[in-house]
């Protein structure tokens, strides 16, 4: 079952005459892990911020959205993003009761506790016990730090947001996101600071707290650990295009393009990389051919 169908949306920024998104048929399973890939500049951040509400694309100011076929099954009965942007109230319910954010900057509170920090979205959702909300956070702070991600960590719930460093910050930020046990997280480059064993370890906590009732959005430049956690993957191409025959699928734990998946053999890690990155493979070709000859 898909939680978001995206029919159509046709974006435009007002000030970059260039960028024209065109995103088509895509779907974002429920219970699932997708993700988008592509290269720098493509519109992958723009595509979560338009279906994760971030950006009204109604609002002129922020740019021209030329269709905008949008559904999402947070409830029984379809609802269009359009519908949604239309009631600010049923909005703002589904966004801090239903949804998850982690953004490329952490956006922590630099005066307030860690534990506060990671336990806001808790006190926003009124997910906690009445008059409970300083021990819950302590008590969710107690399990975050106890995980494998913090095995080198000695920071306390007490400390301030402002003494951790960047790496420390974004892993924080992943457990903001989840606190309030949402049902649709979007996860805006979740490792980009990150070395690659704390990013494997990133994907596992993924990996580990999706189910049925938990569906994960991200974008992501790790095509390693998108291939060995996600189920699904779409990428951008370099017409700021997203769609069906840019979608790649998981199959016995196998992937193939769902495009050519009829007699089509499973696709390899070069394949998949020189689908996505179509660039950077053209420019490991030259250097090749220049160091032969």
């Amino acid at each position: 079952m898909n939680l978001i169908e995206i029919e159509k949306l046709h974006f435009e920024y007002i000030i970059n005459d260039k960028f024209k998104l065109k995103a088509e048929n895509i779907n974002i399973e429920k219970g699932k892990i997708t993700a988008i890939l592509g290269e720098s500049g493509k519109g992958k951040s723009t595509i979560l911020d338009l279906v994760g509400f971030i950006i009204n694309p109604y609002n002129p100011k922020n740019g021209i959205a030329k269709f905008a076929n949008v559904k999402y099954w947070f409830e029984n009965e379809p609802q269009t993003l359009e519908s949604l942007w239309d009631d600010e109230n049923k909005l703002n319910k589904i966004k801090i009761s239903k949804l998850g954010y982690m953004f490329q900057h952490s956006f922590f509170l630099p005066e307030i506790s860690l534990e506060e920090n990671i336990g806001i979205s808790k006190l926003f959702s009124g997910n906690f016990k009445k008059n409970g909300f300083k021990k819950e956070t302590g008590t969710y702070f107690k399990t975050v730090i106890n995980k494998p991600l913090f095995a080198n960590d000695k920071k306390q719930g007490s400390d301030l947001a402002k003494e951790c460093s960047g790496g420390q910050k974004q892993r924080f930020s992943l457990f903001r996101a989840l606190a309030h046990d949402p049902e649709l997280v979007f996860l805006d480059e979740p490792t980009g600071d990150l070395d690659p064993k704390t990013a494997n370890l990133v994907f596992q906590e993924l990996r580990d707290w999706i189910n049925e009732k938990r569906t994960i959005l991200l974008v992501t430049h790790d095509l390693k650990s998108a291939l060995d956690f996600a189920d699904q993957i779409y990428f951008t191409n370099s017409d700021y295009e997203i769609n069906e025959n840019n979608h790649l699928i998981r199959k016995d734990n196998k992937w193939y393009r769902t495009s050519e998946m009829k007699d089509s053999k499973p696709l390899c890690f070069e394949d998949i990389k020189s689908m996505i990155y179509p660039e950077i493979s053209k420019e490991n070709e030259n250097k090749i051919l220049q160091e032969v000859y």
